[in-house]
């Protein structure tokens, strides 16, 4: 099933995300000195360095079977780890 939204603020903390298939997910990421993995199928998530000096980026995009998103996830990270997996 959907959800609506999802906000994450994190400091020196890792994330792992498990997203179902048939879920749409609007993702929208700012993050600083932080790693970033998901599952090829999340192949909708874009990521573009903002300041490569002190690690900073931006990452966003929608995964799943529709092209509008029915849920949101935001993320605002800083020193740690984003991991997102679908099933």
């Amino acid at each position: 099933d959907d959800f609506s939204f999802i906000n994450i603020n994190s400091n020196y903390t890792d994330i792992k995300l498990g997203i179902q298939k048939s879920c749409s997910v609007g993702f929208e990421m700012n993050c600083k000195k932080t790693e970033l993995s998901y599952t090829s199928n999340l192949a909708g998530i874009q990521k573009q360095v903002t300041n490569e000096k002190t690690g900073e980026f931006q990452a966003s995009g929608v995964t799943g079977p529709e092209a509008l998103a029915k849920s949101a996830v935001q993320i605002n990270a800083v020193s740690g780890s984003i991991t997102v997996n679908s099933k």
